[in-house]
């Protein structure tokens, strides 16, 4: 279901549809964004943006390997609500630290 719309939507299909038409990384690279009301249900339905994924993403920023070259990113900061709580960006990445 489209957050937005409130209406039934598909989920996103990679054999079906165009990454790019219906995603966007935020501008720090850890949230992804739907552009569409199939990307907005599936960001939302499958969580994308859970405090976990956003932990992994932040290490993988870090380190140069997130988000995937040829993805579209916001180039400036969106006014978007955080969906989870990010105090852990507060604290500095340590090499090879796993979240739990």
């Amino acid at each position: 279901m489209d957050p937005d719309s409130g209406k039934e939507v598909s989920l996103f299909h990679p054999r079906q549809h165009l990454w790019r038409e219906h995603f966007i990384w935020s501008a720090d690279r850890l949230h992804l964004i739907g552009l569409t009301p199939i990307g907005r249900a599936t960001v939302e339905t499958l969580e994308l943006n859970r405090e976990r994924a956003i932990r992994i993403r932040t290490a993988d920023v870090a380190v140069g390997r997130h988000p995937p070259i040829d993805d579209p990113v916001q180039e400036k900061a969106s006014k978007l609500k955080p969906l989870c709580d990010q105090s852990y960006l507060a604290y500095p990445l340590l090499k090879n630290q796993i979240y739990t």
